[in-house]
């Protein structure tokens, strides 16, 4: 970035989930070009628009007909499987979800010329125009193809009828030779739109600030002398607690409301509920892929019943078998693990077990890590978070990723979401 090109007009604090790309609601481009006039002087000499105008404006011919390239606006509005109108040929990208996406906005205005006519003499003898695109996410080379083609229905040179086939047969041997991707250089991004709530500044801390904090703090302590107040009419009674080090003792709320404490010498082991029974549940959930608990994975029946080959271990190392193959990998299960930095080895771990067998994915208890990890492969596949979600929820109604996983995973929705733009 070069500092005489740019200016920082404001800058806010923003939480840590926040996401510059992903967080994005919708993105607003324009697209501008110049269509001479009919009457407008041949140039004896050859003008080149780069040198003429900074900005660089696609110059058209007269032949430009505006209401025919308005008739074809319509037919790109709203869910459209856009297939056509994009260059990514890989096998997994060509499928129809991909490539289907929501345009909110596609319309053409008048523009105006950004030089004014002492600096470029030229701006007299054309009408400028504005195509204004608006959705969630664009394809590779969306708009710029989508421009060629409005343009050559407005040229003549591709008909209404065409367009409307590019769309009733999405590939890409609808597309028309006869329209050209428009040039880079009349394309601009001119807005980004994010959800408020997204957008709240934070302090240092992360810690959410708002205008009305005043407000807040006068309900706060409103909301704590209310609860002061019934607490002081509640009849006394006695509480055993067990802290989560299993140290006991009673708690006695007194007449006045305040709470005497008597604490016991009686350990009662772990002060949170243990789970003693095993889970042997082997969940299906893809042709080559099961999930679960490690106690599948240290069940030398089970394995051997379910054709198990391949065992991929989260956090929780298991006694190995020898015609098994096996990966471990050190995943903790906090909000703060980085589950971006494992998906790739696992990806291709995952896919050669497939190949040569089934694999076995778990952690502990198989609820968080391993779930998370089968999520993010299943959204590698071409599933939405929520799809990916839902398929595993009925192979297996007891996981659970953590709220961090989670919120990574749809942050890794974008990503994949964006590698098809």
């Amino acid at each position: 970035m070069k500092s005489s090109g740019s200016r920082i007009q404001s800058c806010q604090t923003v939480p840590d989930t926040f996401h510059a790309r992903y967080s994005a609601k919708s993105r607003t481009y324009l697209y501008r070009f110049a269509v001479r006039k009919p009457c407008a002087e041949t140039f004896k000499h050859n003008v080149n628009s780069l040198s003429q105008i900074p900005f660089s404006e696609w110059k058209r011919k007269p032949e430009f007909d505006e209401t025919l390239l308005r008739s074809a606006l319509k037919l790109f509005l709203g869910v459209r499987d856009f297939r056509t109108f994009t260059t990514i040929r890989s096998k997994l990208e060509s499928q129809a979800p991909p490539t289907v996406r929501t345009l909110h906005k596609l319309e053409l205005s008048r523009g105006e010329p950004l030089l004014d006519a002492h600096y470029d003499p030229t701006n007299a003898q054309y009408n400028y125009w504005n195509i204004t695109c608006k959705a969630r996410s664009f394809l590779y080379k969306q708009i710029r193809r989508t421009v060629g083609v409005l343009l050559a229905v407005a040229q003549g040179r591709v008909s209404v009828d065409k367009v409307q086939h590019m769309f009733e047969c999405p590939s890409h041997e609808s597309w028309d030779p006869r329209a050209n991707s428009a040039p880079s250089h009349g394309l601009y991004l001119v807005n980004v739109e994010y959800d408020p709530r997204d957008l709240m500044p934070c302090d240092n801390a992360g810690e959410l600030l708002t205008n009305t904090d005043a407000k807040i703090d006068h309900f706060t302590m409103s909301l704590l002398d209310e609860i002061n107040r019934q607490k002081r009419k509640l009849r006394g009674c006695e509480t055993h607690v067990t802290t989560p080090e299993g140290k006991t003792f009673k708690e006695q709320i007194l007449s006045d409301g305040s709470i005497l404490s008597l604490e016991s010498n009686k350990s009662r082991g772990y002060g949170f509920v243990v789970d003693t029974k095993p889970d042997f549940q082997v969940a299906q959930v893809l042709p080559g892929l099961c999930m679960g608990s490690q106690d599948v994975a240290q069940d030398t029946n089970l394995l051997a019943i379910n054709q198990i080959t391949h065992i991929l271990s989260l956090g929780v190392k298991v006694e190995t078998v020898p015609s098994i193959v096996y990966r471990y990998e050190e995943v903790l299960d906090t909000p703060e693990y980085r589950l971006q930095s494992i998906l790739e080895p696992c990806f291709m771990f995952i896919d050669e077990g497939r190949r040569r067998g089934c694999v076995f994915v778990h952690c502990n208890a198989g609820v968080s890590r391993s779930a998370a990890l089968v999520i993010a492969y299943l959204m590698k596949q071409g599933l939405s978070f929520k799809e990916a979600h839902s398929h595993l929820k009925k192979a297996r109604s007891v996981i659970k990723p953590n709220s961090g996983f989670v919120a990574q995973l749809l942050m890794y929705e974008g990503m994949l979401k964006d590698k098809t733009e």
